[in-house]
């Protein structure tokens, strides 16, 4: 055989396996979004062999992301389809939620489950140091209730400020932050190394949405999101998330909305959360603190459109409007406190959002309170990580990194489940 027969030989042979790494990965993204499926919907959906969809199945099986079994009942006529899941029972995630008055933090089985979930105040100081000490503490409080035998993915977190698309926390307003390289100061204080990723708590309340809240199938979604103090916002432009050129868009609450307005947080006049924010909600209804809970309650109790909020209300309208006008989105989610907001104030805020909008885009995009609630982050943050470790340049299964919770508690022993080669500290790194 001549040598150019040899090299084209080699090369379909690489070509065709990186054609199964890659079904593979898409695969066990389509069953971690969609399923559970039956196997029947799953083959129409990757649009391969039923006998090729079955050998992909057989060795996600085999490695513990997917459950195939029998259905239940009868679907359709003729012989039933086997259901296929994702395994929740046997890979986790874990994700946290960083903001200024408290700290969440939540365990996720394959497919999108919250398993259990641990919260905490934020340590008085606001001091990077000892707020990723409270974070790991309840991370490792989520490992401690773990099956031993369960694989960890990796961490997925949401900060309340600025960050970069190095993850480097660049500005946090409400923690006084400034340049905090937030995930090597968790990653220092875990047993052991694992996958970590860092983004803005509003980027992963908008990818939440769009992955598993009211926004699942809509092209254009913004997401505006009020917890704690500040108000945040993520983008969804043709289905994929939009961070910006150095990862900072979405920054809605210091959009200049009243030149003569109040003193924001980060130093500028007029800012949109000082209208809308936590804290004015809490003035405006007397209520002494701007404690998120408390005012939640007293949004509660309330009846529609009390006259006191007409001025949040109005403000809230006026700036999606301008929003809208600028991006032309689909749907406007509004998450956190902002989701307990809007019902009491729709009235008014739909008033001027109608007056200020311009007719063509008013028509299109719709104002929906957050599917998901308080939990928005922490769904982001899984659906994160998943995305890290699925997407992106073709991989070989075996090369995806995990953690057993045994060998997470000895400090020992990342990699070794899915990896030959893999060894302590691999795939630790932010990526």
């Amino acid at each position: 055989m001549s040598s150019d027969s040899k090299r084209a030989r080699s090369t379909v042979g690489t070509n065709h396996e990186s054609m199964r790494q890659r079904n593979l990965m898409v695969m066990i993204q389509t069953i971690h979004a969609e399923g559970p499926l039956s196997r029947a919907e799953l083959t129409a959906r990757m649009q391969l062999a039923a006998s090729t969809v079955g050998d992909l199945l057989s060795e996600l099986e085999s490695v513990g992301f997917v459950v195939v079994e029998e259905p239940t009942r009868r679907r359709t006529a003729g012989r039933p389809s086997p259901l296929v899941r994702a395994d929740s029972g046997r890979v986790r995630v874990l994700a946290a939620d960083v903001g200024g008055d408290h700290i969440s933090a939540g365990a996720f089985g394959l497919g999108g489950t919250m398993l259990s979930r641990a919260q905490a105040a934020t340590p008085r100081s606001h001091d990077p140091e000892d707020v990723a000490r409270v974070t790991s503490e309840l991370l490792e409080r989520l490992v401690a209730d773990l099956a031993p035998e369960s694989e960890l993915l990796g961490i997925g977190v949401g900060v309340a400020g600025v960050v970069g698309k190095d993850e480097t926390v660049r500005f946090a307003p409400h923690l006084g932050w400034h340049d905090v390289a937030f995930a090597d100061l968790l990653r220092a204080r875990l047993t052991a190394p694992l996958l970590i990723r860092v983004a803005n708590d509003a980027d992963l309340g908008a990818l939440a949405e769009h992955r598993r809240g009211v926004a699942v199938g809509v092209a254009n979604v913004l997401y505006v999101g009020c917890d704690d103090f500040g108000v945040g916002g993520g983008l969804i432009f043709n289905g994929v998330p939009y961070r910006g050129a150095g990862g900072f868009a979405g920054e809605l609450g210091h959009m200049l909305i009243d030149p003569h307005g109040r003193r924001c947080q980060c130093g500028r006049d007029g800012c949109w959360e000082t209208e809308i924010g936590l804290a004015r909600v809490a003035e405006t209804l007397e209520l002494g603190d701007s404690d998120l809970s408390r005012v939640r309650q007293a949004l509660a109790n309330l009846d529609e459109n009390p006259p006191a909020l007409d001025r949040v209300g109005t403000y809230l309208g006026l700036g999606i409007a301008s929003l809208v006008n600028i991006l032309n989105v689909d749907l406007v989610v509004l998450g956190g406190s902002l989701r307990d907001l809007y019902p009491v104030v729709k009235r008014t805020t739909d008033s001027a959002f109608s007056r200020a909008a311009l007719p063509a885009l008013q028509e299109l995009a719709t104002i929906v309170p957050s599917g998901i609630g308080s939990d928005a982050v922490l769904v982001g943050g899984c659906e994160m990580v998943v995305s890290s470790v699925f997407e992106g340049p073709v991989r070989a299964l075996a090369d995806v990194d995990t953690c057993s919770v045994a060998g997470y508690r000895t400090g020992v022993g990342h990699g070794g489940s899915r990896s030959s080669e893999g060894g302590p500290g691999q795939g630790a790194s932010s990526r």
